[in-house]
């Protein structure tokens, strides 16, 4: 075409890629002329030799950022910090006010280094550390968080629960509550937590499935309103409910169970009656533990879904100085988180009299030794200067209180 080539060294062609045109058979070019800039004109004598080319050469290409490609690189790493695993973080504090929200990490889905607040909203949640971390004050005011996969749910110094719903199943704890900045999920990071640390729920619907403690508080525990299911650990070091102060019930509905051996008794000083039983054998995951009243009406029926050995139940229908049936139901309750309205009472164990704040007793109904079968110690009794709401609290006397006499039901009394 115009007899021009391809010119194989790049270095001597002109944009384009093309070289000047070459003579063909019987065809003679003329010179062109020469060009300002050329190789014959920088050696032209008359020129001088300050003399500059008004044309600049073309900028060498800008050098790739530091990885643009996609790749990890150090310097990269050092200006910008180093990658996060985390969904959501905030250096300060992090609030959700609505929104609808799927994570799924390696690192906290919700993290903040000071105070985590949700106000509504809807999160599905899977991570391999923790579903809710705050190294400050954590509080759920509403919104639904369902978290099928967690080291520890959540996390914080002080949590408090006013509303929403929240399902949990976690490789540890269920919700902790120590004090600290954030760790490596494998240690207990919180474990140097004073006793300012604390739980505080106030209303809403907390469900626990969990293979440490379902609650686990340094300090403290209140609970004032609300629904809280705890599917605990089956054996081992930890318990249901787990605290270094007091756990005190004032309000609300509890059904904790889990493994027995390490089960605490919940503080005297509650205004709201508990019942805590320890069975001498394992029951079988799905069996419904029925409390009824002396007229046979239905006063709480939860199922846990894992094997227990104990369990812990409390609620505003419960009344000092009236006594109680326990049963047991191997069919369930019919019930999708395992608490049911209504319950076939099944094998009737015994009854028992509420005398006081705390009672517990063993299988046959007799009361039980206050306090754990080893490690800690009873739960404690509460600064009576505190407010219902919970908070800080100093350690004070042993509680467990006195466990009402207990009277053995006849087989197939109930059933």
């Amino acid at each position: 075409t115009g007899g021009g080539s391809v010119i194989t060294d790049m270095s001597a062609a002109p944009a384009g890629g093309f070289g000047p045109p070459r003579a063909g058979a019987g065809q003679t070019l003329p010179e062109p002329p020469a060009a300002h800039g050329t190789p014959e004109a920088a050696r032209d004598p008359s020129r001088p030799e300050t003399e500059t080319d008004d044309r600049q050469p073309p900028a060498a290409p800008p050098e790739p950022s530091a990885g643009a490609a996609g790749l990890p690189d150090d310097a990269a790493s050092e200006e910008t910090g180093s990658d996060s695993f985390k969904g959501l973080k905030a250096g300060n504090a992090l609030t959700l006010y609505s929104g609808n929200f799927s994570l799924d990490c390696l690192d906290d889905a919700l993290h903040s280094n000071g105070d985590l607040t949700v106000e509504a909203g809807s999160f599905t949640i899977a991570t391999d550390d923790d579903a809710l971390h705050a190294d400050a004050a954590l509080t759920v005011n509403g919104g639904t968080i369902v978290i099928s996969r967690c080291y520890e749910g959540l996390e914080g110094a002080a949590v408090t629960l006013n509303g929403g719903e929240i399902r949990l199943t976690a490789r540890d704890d269920g919700v902790n509550s120590a004090g600290g900045s954030d760790g490596e999920p494998e240690m207990d990071r919180f474990s140097q937590g004073g006793n300012d640390s604390h739980i505080v729920i106030n209303g809403g619907l907390l469900q626990v499935t969990a293979s440490g403690d379902g609650l686990d508080a340094n300090g403290s525990i209140t609970l004032n309103g609300g629904t809280v299911l705890i599917n605990g650990p089956t054996a081992g070091a930890d318990t249901a409910i787990d605290f270094n102060t007091f756990c005190e019930i004032n309000g609300g509905i509890l059904a904790a169970a889990g493994s027995a051996g390490m089960a605490q008794d919940l503080s005297d000083t509650s205004s709201q009656p508990s019942l805590t039983v320890r069975f001498d054998a394992a029951q079988p995951a799905g069996t419904a533990v029925n409390l009824t009243d002396g007229e046979g009406n239905l006063i709480l029926s939860f199922a846990p879904s894992r094997e227990f050995g104990m369990i812990q139940l409390s609620s505003p229908d419960l009344s000092l100085g009236e006594s109680y049936t326990l049963s047991l139901n191997t069919d369930g309750n019919q019930s999708a988180n395992g608490l049911a309205e209504a319950a076939e009472p099944g094998e009737a164990l015994f009854a028992v009299s509420l005398e006081s704040a705390v009672t517990s007793v063993g299988s046959d109904g007799q009361p039980f030794e206050a306090g754990r079968s080893g490690g800690h110690g009873p739960g404690r009794t509460r600064d009576p200067e505190l407010s219902d709401r919970g908070g800080p609290q100093h350690p004070g006397d042993r509680s467990g209180g006195t466990d009402g006499p207990a009277t053995p039901v006849e087989e197939g009394a109930i059933g």
